[in-house]
C-alpha cells in the first residue's frame, strides 16, 4: 500500500549516493536533504557500494535520520573489498579501456547495467509510496535512461539534472561517429519528454541551448554546485604547532596524480630550511600504489600524511583544521566541481591545479586561490611558497562572503523545489 504522507514525494534517482563516497554524490545528498525544508519527501534509489569505492556510511545514516528514505539495490559489480579494508582502484589505462568497449554495446554508459536490479526496486518504491515526480541525476548519464523509463511504466513527470556535460564530456569516448549519434539522439528524446532541466552553470545551460535548439531558456534552471551550511563549522581553527597543513579532498582516479605537486614540496624542502619539517599535504581519499611508492622515494613520509577511507564528517573537520585547500584535476569541465565548492563554503584559500578553464576563472574569482596547469611544478611551487608565506605571517587568503554565498545549495533547492512542484502529478 502507498504510503499517506503530507509531504509530496520527489523519487531521485542517483547511482552516485551515499555511502558511495562519489564527488557527484554531493550535489545530489544537499538537494535531497534540503528538499525536506521545502515540505518535500525525498525517496532515493541508488546502488550499494562494491569493493572497489570508498564509503561513507556514516553520512547516509545522518541523511537517513534527517528524513531522506534511500532504497539500495546490490551492487551490479561484485567487487569484494580487499582483506585489509582497503579499496582496489582500477588503473586509468584499465578504466578507460571498459569505458571504451562498454560503449560498444552499453549506451549511454557502462553503469546501465544497473537497469534491471533498479527496475526491480523500482517496483517495491512504488507500493510503499505515491510518487509525485522523478528526479534522476548524473553522471552516470544511464540514470537519465533510467527515470525516463520508470517515469514511462508509471506515468509520472520526470525531470533531470546535470551534474556535469554528456556528449563533449571528455572522459566520453565512442567507438565510432554512429555510437556518439546515438548517445546524441539518446540525449534528445529525454529532454524533449522532461518537465525540467536543472544544470549547474551558465555555460552548461548555453552548451545545451546550442545542441538542441528545440529547448528554450524556461526550460533550463541553473542549480549551482554547492554546499550546506549545516555541514560545516567555520570557527574550527588550524593548529598552528601542526605546521601549515594543505588538504586534497578526493580521489585520484581519472588520470589525476600528485606527482607534480609532491615534486614541487621537494624541492621546497631542498631549498628552504623552515620549509622542511612545516608543510605538510594531507591527501584525504583514494591514493593510487605508484603514489604512495613517491612519497616513500623522496622520503616525504613526514609531511605527506594519507587518510584512504575517511567518513565525510571526519574529512570535513580534516579540511576545516587545514590552512588551506588543493585540489588536482585533469580536465576542465564548464559545469563546475562539487569538491571546489565544497572548498569555498571552509572558507579557505584553494590551489588548483587543472586545465586552464572554467575553474580557474572561480578560484581567481574568489580572491583566495592560486592556480596552475597540472604538469606546472615551477608554477605549482612558487603557489606552494606564497601559501607558506603567508601562513607564517598570519596573511593567508580568505574568500570574499559575498562570493561564498553564491554557493549556498539553500538559494539553488528553492529553484529545484519550485520546478518539481510545478512538474508534479496531483
Amino acid at each position: 500500500m502507498n504510503e499517506i504522507t503530507d509531504k509530496r514525494t520527489v523519487l531521485i534517482v542517483a547511482y552516485n549516493f551515499p555511502p558511495r563516497a562519489e564527488r557527484y554524490g554531493l550535489r545530489t545528498a544537499n538537494i535531497a536533504r534540503n528538499l525536506l525544508d521545502h515540505g518535500w519527501k525525498p525517496v532515493v534509489l541508488t546502488c550499494a557500494p562494491d569493493g572497489t569505492c570508498n564509503r561513507n556510511e556514516g553520512w547516509a545514516a545522518e541523511l537517513e535520520e534527517a528524513g531522506v528514505e534511500i532504497y539500495r539495490t546490490k551492487p551490479f559489480k561484485r567487487v569484494p573489498a580487499q582483506p585489509d579494508g582497503s579499496v582496489k582502484v582500477p588503473s586509468p589505462r584499465v578504466t578507460s579501456m571498459k569505458r571504451w568497449f562498454a560503449q560498444w554495446n552499453r549506451q549511454p554508459d557502462i553503469y546501465i547495467a544497473w537497469r534491471n536490479e533498479a527496475l526491480r526496486m523500482s517496483e517495491q518504491i512504488m507500493r510503499d509510496h505515491y510518487i509525485n515526480v522523478i528526479l534522476g541525476v548524473a553522471p552516470p548519464f544511464s540514470d537519465f535512461t533510467l527515470a525516463q523509463e520508470i517515469a514511462t511504466n508509471y506515468a509520472i513527470p520526470y525531470t533531470i539534472d546535470y551534474g556535469d556535460i554528456w556528449n563533449e564530456n571528455p572522459l566520453h569516448a565512442y567507438p565510432t561517429p554512429a555510437h556518439q549519434r546515438k548517445v546524441k539522439a539518446m540525449e534528445e528524446r529525454l529532454l524533449k519528454q522532461a518537465a525540467m532541466v536543472f544544470v549547474p552553470t551558465r555555460t552548461t545551460k548555453e552548451d545545451l541551448l546550442r545542441r538542441h535548439r528545440f529547448l528554450t531558456h524556461e526550460e533550463i534552471t541553473i542549480v549551482p554546485h554547492g554546499y550546506d551550511v549545516r555541514e560545516y563549522n567555520t570557527s574550527v581553527q588550524p593548529d598552528k604547532t601542526n605546521g601549515c597543513v594543505l588538504t586534497h579532498y578526493a580521489d585520484f582516479t581519472n588520470g589525476e596524480t600528485p606527482k607534480h605537486v609532491f615534486t614541487a614540496l621537494k624541492n621546497l624542502r631542498a631549498k628552504r630550511e623552515d620549509i622542511r619539517n612545516q608543510l605538510h599535504i594531507r591527501i584525504v581519499g583514494l591514493l593510487r600504489e605508484r603514489h604512495k611508492k613517491l612519497i616513500r622515494k623522496w622520503q616525504l613520509h613526514d609531511v605527506v600524511h594519507h587518510f584512504p577511507t575517511t567518513e565525510r564528517a571526519t574529512a570535513v573537520q580534516l579540511c576545516l583544521e587545514s590552512d588551506a585547500l588543493w585540489l588536482c584535476l585533469q580536465h576542465d569541465t564548464p559545469a563546475g566541481h562539487p569538491v571546489l565548492s565544497d572548498y569555498i563554503a571552509m572558507r579557505k584559500p584553494v590551489l588548483l591545479t587543472a586545465p586552464r578553464g572554467a575553474l580557474h576563472k572561480v578560484v581567481t574569482d574568489s580572491q583566495a586561490g592560486f592556480v596552475s596547469e597540472p604538469k606546472d611544478i615551477a608554477t605549482i611551487t612558487q603557489h606552494l611558497e606564497k601559501i607558506f608565506d603567508a601562513w607564517k605571517s598570519n596573511a593567508l587568503p580568505k574568500p570574499q562572503e559575498q562570493f561564498a554565498e553564491q554557493f549556498n545549495c539553500v538559494n539553488g533547492v528553492k529553484d529545484v523545489s519550485r520546478h518539481l512542484g510545478m512538474s508534479m502529478r496531483l
